[in-house]
């Protein structure tokens, strides 16, 4: 896999700039570590959308498009979601927020959608993508001596800097409300949930003020369910955000601490992922998990998943029941 990025060390623009070199093209190969396994196409007809793992008899499963689960139906106790790319399709918008943090520090770099692919699904939490990207391709440094990119002191502080610009930028872009909205099917799966009692948790890799913006702009709207009228995310029992564990996904901790906050055992609860890392972290808590792809984890591996959905659009709570019940540990 090759990917073709404009970078130079040192930017030619910027208050940053230290000198003024010809922009360069870089064409990176991205190591065989990091390269991602394509996905088997699709089978067209109903179950198109679908691919479920390890679970040969559900092979003849359809989705119930949101219809009413049986009361009978067994169903685990909790659902716990991951944030970016379950909620909300967001990567394309961080994408944008890293590009437009490289310029308003005066780093003439820009990541393509191919490299940002490989970094997402590789890689993994923010201030992890900026230390990989700059110790592959070399550290930027800065005439007027703001970040000594020499020292591992000073790196760690321009990594910092910039999570803190670009996580600014991003929450900027949420409160805007620029066309951000939940993936198909979300808040139906939200609400067939809660109406039967579910208790539901949020476990992301992103920092806590973010987790929360996303969540209080995209399920801050009021619901009645079950005869009591609050809004969505006030329903959650807890968000747990990568500012809290000392190890992010694919690390277990952050399912270890919220199975442990639920005091649940992992074959009650059921996790919902967009990514081959999400799915590490749920497979190492013992955790089934299903997989909602998003368009850049469409190509990852995602063996061990107990189903895989292109989306939830006409995924029902009785889909859910149905691969976790095939798929608990």
């Amino acid at each position: 896999m090759h990917v073709r990025l404009g970078f130079v060390l040192a930017p030619s623009t910027g208050r940053h700039s230290s000198r003024t070199p010809a922009r360069r093209a870089v064409t990176t190969s991205v190591p065989a570590s990091h390269e991602t396994t394509r996905a088997p196409a699709q089978p067209s007809g109903s179950l198109a959308g679908l691919r479920l793992c390890s679970a040969p008899q559900m092979s003849d499963h359809r989705p119930s498009h949101g219809q009413a689960v049986p009361v009978a139906t067994k169903l685990p106790q909790a659902i716990i979601f991951d944030c970016d790319g379950v909620l909300l399709e967001s990567e394309e918008l961080h994408r944008i927020t890293y590009n437009e943090t490289f310029a308003a520090e005066g780093i003439d770099l820009e990541w393509s959608s191919e490299y940002y692919e490989m970094l997402q699904n590789s890689v993994g939490g923010g201030k992890e993508k900026f230390r990989y990207h700059f110790n592959t391709h070399g550290w930027p440094s800065f005439s007027n001596g703001t970040f000594d990119t020499r020292s591992d002191g000073g790196r760690e502080q321009l990594v910092n800097h910039l999570h803190r610009v670009k996580s600014e930028r991003y929450a900027q872009l949420i409160r805007s409300g620029s066309g951000i909205t939940l993936r198909p099917g979300v808040e139906r799966l939200i609400d067939e949930a809660l109406t039967r009692d579910l208790r539901l948790v949020v476990c992301s890799a992103a920092n806590e003020k973010s987790v929360h913006l996303v969540l209080d702009n995209l399920l801050g709207n009021s619901a009645e369910i079950n005869g009591q009228r609050r809004r969505r995310i006030d329903f959650f029992e807890f968000v747990l955000a990568g500012d809290v564990v000392e190890r992010k996904k694919p690390d277990p901790m952050i399912y270890q601490m919220a199975l442990q906050r639920l005091g649940l055992r992992p074959d009650e609860c059921v996790v919902i992922e967009d990514s081959a890392i999400g799915l590490q972290a749920a497979i190492g808590a013992h955790l089934p998990c299903i997989i909602t792809r998003t368009r850049y984890t469409m190509s990852q591996d995602f063996g061990g998943a107990a189903a895989i959905f292109d989306s939830l659009e006409s995924v029902g709570l009785g889909d859910v029941a149905q691969a976790w019940a095939a798929h608990r540990p």
